[in-house]
């Protein structure tokens, strides 16, 4: 049985091969391939409170030819979509790098408070 991780690998193998080349849709958290007669399609929705405010939380859909991934952050499955992106779209590479960034900043500043 295929699950949902070794899927969301393949598709990050096909794409660092460059045999999907992903493009953002306008206007839209979304991102498509297309390949073979298939879309592959990566998006993202902040979903609404019944306050008209968004969650503080993003719930992802990947689809790839027939099979539909859904999750929300906090999922496993998010570093990979985002190994995906970075892979495929030169700007996720370039957030993923600034995210790291400042994650390695706020390390070391509580190393710091904690050794200090």
């Amino acid at each position: 049985m295929v699950k949902q991780l070794d899927l969301l690998k393949l598709l990050l193998e096909a794409t660092r091969r460059g045999k999907l080349t992903w493009r953002n849709v306008p206007n839209a958290d979304r991102y498509e391939a297309d390949s073979g007669g298939y879309l592959y399609v990566i998006s993202f929705e902040k979903p609404s409170l019944d306050d008209g405010l968004s969650a503080n939380t993003t719930l992802y859909s990947v689809s790839v030819a027939e099979a539909l991934i859904t999750f929300a952050d906090g999922c496993p499955l998010v570093a990979v979509v985002e190994e995906i992106l970075a892979a495929g779209v030169d700007e996720w590479k370039d957030h993923k790098k600034c995210v790291q960034e400042d994650m390695n900043a706020a390390s070391a500043r509580l190393i710091s408070l904690i050794d200090g």
